[in-house]
């Protein structure tokens, strides 16, 4: 999800490079055999990110259609080319930022729903 909400997660790593080049910037996160590479453009806008691992793409992501006002991409496409999967999204109506009332996080279960009632999570004792 927080790959189309323009938020790529940002594994742990060892150290960074940043190289730069005649259209893009590029920002490399190595730890050990894998890496993840953002790409931005001239605007240091993010562009693409690629997750590697022993120097194989595990995941690829485009961020296109960039809209001008919101800075926000209109179309998001994933790649993982070891399963040969590739699938795009093309946001059409966004709106950003808007309020959202409290009852629209209220669960109201179907009538015939049986409720599962969990047990409580045993605290740990304190110790002095």
């Amino acid at each position: 999800m927080r790959l189309l909400l323009y938020d790529p997660p940002q594994p742990q790593h060892q150290s960074v490079r940043v190289e730069v080049a005649e259209e893009y910037y590029l920002l490399r996160l190595l730890n050990g055999n894998r890496q993840q590479q953002f790409f931005f453009d001239e605007q240091k806008q993010l562009r693409r990110c690629i997750y590697l691992h022993n120097g194989k793409s595990l995941l690829i992501v485009n961020y296109d259609r960039i809209d001008k006002k919101d800075g926000f991409p209109r179309r998001v496409q994933i790649e993982m080319p070891a399963q040969k999967l590739r699938v795009s999204v093309v946001f059409s109506d966004i709106r950003l930022n808007q309020a959202i009332e409290d009852s629209r996080f209220i669960l109201n279960p179907p009538a015939n729903a049986v409720p599962l009632l969990l047990p409580k999570i045993d605290q740990p004792e304190e110790r002095s």
